[in-house]
């Protein structure tokens, strides 16, 4: 089996939340690591513990560098396993990066890199759902490239920061290096809380801290709906799945 697996970096409360989410990836047999300043657990496969300090959540990429796996998987806390992630690696392996795109998928309208001279559709790459491989040539100090443009951040202007962060940059600097990723489905990183309601077919990863409605069926073939009540506040969802065979696409 190949050197493969998910790779969390949090602290404090972020931890008990990654430990949610590697609970549900071990129901599929993946391996699990867990990079911090400190862990007293034992649900985590692994952890990397680092004296680095954070400044703040986006220079989490600073330690992407020391997932121990071969073929990694970055995942934010907030995420559940809900399916076989199998193809998303493979697609890592074969492209050295698998990503989404953002809900918001246009890097500029969402972030106002207006500095960066980017062309206005350069789409914008979800931050949170990264699959890849360590050795391919598209990595080779991809991390290190990555850093260096958010090593400029002035961390103190909030303004600053909401525009430059690690998914922003991670767009830019795929866009720059003429980096081609595989890019998944929504399915692969649903963001309902952002406007991805509506989807066809099987959820793979649930992107969110609203739970999942109950009567949703996540491993469905046809298309589905999920209707929203009481955002943001409480995150009530319902979903409207459809019969398979009527509503072929």
């Amino acid at each position: 089996m190949a050197d493969r697996g998910i790779t969390y970096v949090a602290w404090d409360e972020g931890i008990k939340e990654a430990e949610r989410s590697a609970l549900s990836a071990k129901k599929f047999g993946l391996k699990t690591c867990l990079i911090g300043s400190a862990y007293a657990g034992d649900v985590f496969d692994k952890f990397i513990m680092t004296e680095q300090e954070l400044k703040c959540a986006a220079q989490k990429v600073f330690l992407y560098h020391l997932s121990p796996w071969a073929e990694t998987l970055y995942m934010d806390s907030d995420t559940t396993v809900l399916g076989d992630l199998t193809f998303g690696f493979d697609m890592a392996r074969r492209h050295g990066i698998a990503v989404t795109f953002a809900p918001a998928c246009f890097v500029n309208f969402h972030w106002g890199l207006n500095r960066e001279n980017l062309p206005p559709e350069v789409p914008d790459y979800n931050g949170g759902v990264i699959f890849f491989k360590r050795r391919h040539p598209k990595m080779r100090d991809f991390w290190r490239l990555l850093q260096k443009e958010l090593e400029r951040v002035d961390w103190a202007d909030k303004r600053h920061n909401l525009v430059y962060n690690d998914q922003s940059m991670l767009s830019a600097v795929l866009y720059k290096k003429g980096l081609n990723p595989y890019v998944l489905p929504q399915n692969w990183n649903l963001r309902p809380q952002y406007g991805l309601v509506k989807g066809y077919g099987p959820v793979k990863i649930w992107h969110s801290r609203y739970p999942i409605p109950e009567d949703f069926d996540t491993q469905q073939s046809g298309r589905w709906t999920l209707v929203v009540k009481n955002i943001p506040k409480e995150g009530s969802w319902r979903a409207r799945n459809r019969d398979n065979d009527k509503n072929r696409i």
